[in-house]
């Protein structure tokens, strides 16, 4: 994103390098609007982990809306069935 890409060509060029289902990704982010959208977008599934300078950041679309919600790194693994 330094260079003003999306999350998503990420994503996609992941997904066809490993020739993985969009379903077995599972994109954890501080940022709904970046690695949770682009991941949703895609169709992988999705861990919001609040922390960071977006802590508070409020879904603006449907696919702002993370499969999982985690508070500490020890609930990822319960929390997103590992």
């Amino acid at each position: 994103s330094l260079r003003g890409e999306r999350k998503k060509q990420a994503f996609e060029a992941i997904l066809k390098a490993s020739q993985c289902q969009p379903h077995e990704l599972l994109s954890i982010g501080n940022r709904l609007s970046a690695e949770i959208r682009d991941a949703k977008l895609i169709g992988a599934d999705t861990c919001y982990f609040p922390f960071g300078e977006h802590v508070g950041e409020t879904p603006t679309t449907a696919s702002d809306y993370p499969d999982f919600t985690i508070a500490t790194h020890s609930d990822l693994i319960k929390t997103c069935h590992l």
